[in-house]
């Protein structure tokens, strides 16, 4: 499901930017705002691709970095990521328990959660991602650790059987706050962003009044 934050900019300079850009019928400040919010996003998804992939096929924070994008709808600014799942509960937090629906991978009753295995093939991924794809996964009982496990083959080691997710009860994730970027950065990226359109819009009119007379 994809994570939608609207930038909420409370400031008397913003307002009347944002009042001017109405009144002259422009409505593109809004999405200049979502566009280079969104690029900061971008940004420091990129920089955790590479502080924290664990050397797996599926680098989870350049999936979300490319699947991040900046948009206007209603005029307010918006970034939404749209992949993977589960940006939105490591930014803040919280604990996630099996549901009990049917799942549309066995078509049973949802007992355990799929936890990717860390630097497997299944990471940042689910495993309806993988009955999409054909990959049949088996599941599998490991008294000695007492834990289950759904496997399945591995490709990067000549598709030996391999674990792709823990199967668990619930899992607690703690916020943190290093999933988006600072908010002082987006307040300092946000002013230039209106500093530069509020200077543009000044010497459009300037030139339709000078070209006018």
């Amino acid at each position: 499901m994809p994570l939608t934050i609207t930038i909420d900019v409370q400031d008397s300079a913003t307002a009347a930017v944002v009042a001017l850009d109405d009144a002259l019928g422009k409505r593109t400040y809004a999405k200049a705002v979502a566009r280079v919010v969104s690029n900061e996003f971008t940004r420091n998804f990129e920089r955790l691709a590479q502080a924290r992939h664990r050397g797996g096929q599926h680098n989870y924070y350049l999936t979300a970095a490319r699947s991040t994008m900046g948009t206007s709808p209603d005029n307010v600014p918006t970034v939404t990521v749209y992949a993977p799942a589960g940006i939105g509960l490591r930014r803040y937090g919280g604990t996630v328990k099996a549901s009990g629906k049917i799942s549309a991978v066995t078509g049973k009753p949802i007992r355990s959660i799929a936890i990717p295995k860390e630097g497997g093939p299944a990471e940042g991924r689910v495993p309806l991602d993988f009955k999409t794809a054909g990959v049949k996964l088996r599941l599998i009982v490991m008294k000695s650790l007492a834990r289950a496990a759904l496997y399945g083959p591995d490709p990067a080691h000549g598709n030996r059987p391999t674990v792709y997710f823990w199967l668990v009860g619930s899992v607690t994730f703690h916020a943190d706050p290093s999933i988006f970027p600072k908010d002082s950065t987006l307040v300092e990226t946000i002013n230039k962003t209106l500093d530069r359109y509020a200077k543009g819009v000044w010497r459009a009119q300037v030139r339709r009044y000078t070209n006018g007379r």
